[in-house]
């Protein structure tokens, strides 16, 4: 693992259009083929993904509907996907179709301010105040808890000033509501974002490594190589539960992914089933055939019973 990630580290401030997608395809074990964004189109949550944020580029607000649909059916746990269904429904003038995704968003990462944010401004619009209230509380106690000098100071403090223009009666507020944001993160800045969480894991900085692969996949949409390292990260701070998740997610969408299978396979390694390793190594030398370093990788933990990360 170390192997991989050592090569990214020095990377991150390079012209990465000429050298990202060599150094991520090692990185992610190659199942997802170059950059996220470029291999994006070769599966179809992370494509429908993308023709939905060009949609909202343009306010085409029926056609990323349509498009995150897409993504939320084929990835019913993808974060983004419901969070941009909800952006697209209240963009389109649909502020109950808007309030019913971002509760799925919320269910899925309740921490995200964002999501509670537009979920409570589009309960405010549909007439559930008291919901909408409850949304509010919840931003209000963690910006006390922050008290202005967390990382999300800025962020909070904009939420709940949006949630009180929302409940606030129309003639009292006079001003529109802002969105989340205005212009859609671009395939390039997840690249980068993905780049920089690589190098970030190699630091040993996996707080920050994790907050950079969700901005990977806000740009990006569910991919499995971020999938990958999601649950890489996961894994290192010492949840395999939640990364086993992300691992059973990269492979439902790209099951040859080098990556998720070595990487799974090492967490079986680390949680005593060699049997279960065994099988996953088996998937890896059907999908090299020639052979490749994640399979030689998976078979030295597996010999050696099990590896430090």
């Amino acid at each position: 693992m170390a192997r991989l990630l050592l090569v990214v580290a020095g990377c991150a401030a390079l012209g990465l259009s000429t050298v990202l997608s060599p150094v991520v395809m090692a990185a992610s074990g190659g199942g997802g083929g170059g950059s996220p964004s470029a291999s994006g189109p070769m599966y179809d949550p992370a494509a429908e993904y993308q023709r939905g944020m060009a949609a909202v580029s343009d306010g085409k607000w029926k056609d990323a509907q349509r498009a995150f649909n897409n993504v939320t059916d084929a990835a019913p746990k993808a974060f983004e996907g419901w969070f941009m269904l909800g952006f697209a429904k209240a963009g389109g003038g649909d502020p109950k179709g808007a309030r019913r995704a971002y509760e799925r968003a919320v269910r899925l990462k309740p921490e995200d301010i964002a999501a509670r944010r537009e979920l409570a401004i589009n309960l405010a619009k549909t007439g559930e105040s008291d919901k909408a209230r409850a949304e509010l509380a919840q931003l209000e106690d963690r910006a006390a808890t922050c008290a202005g000098a967390c990382p999300d100071a800025a962020l909070l403090k904009s939420g709940i000033a949006a949630i009180e223009t929302a409940l606030a009666p129309p003639a009292a507020s006079g001003q529109p509501i802002p969105q989340s944001f205005v212009t859609p993160p671009r395939p390039e800045q997840g690249d980068q974002a993905y780049a920089d969480a690589l190098a970030l894991v190699n630091q040993g900085r996996l707080d920050d490594a994790w907050s950079a692969l969700g901005k990977a996949e806000l740009a990006l949409g569910p991919h499995p190589d971020i999938l990958t390292y999601k649950g890489y990260v996961r894994r290192r701070m010492g949840e395999p539960l939640i990364a086993e998740g992300y691992y059973r997610q990269a492979l439902a969408m790209a099951p040859d992914h080098r990556g998720a299978l070595e990487y799974y396979g090492e967490l079986k390694v680390l949680q005593g089933d060699l049997a279960g390793a065994r099988r996953l190594l088996a998937r890896l030398d059907t999908v090299c055939a020639f052979g490749c370093p994640e399979a030689e990788e998976l078979r030295r933990w597996i010999a050696n019973g099990a590896q430090p990360s």
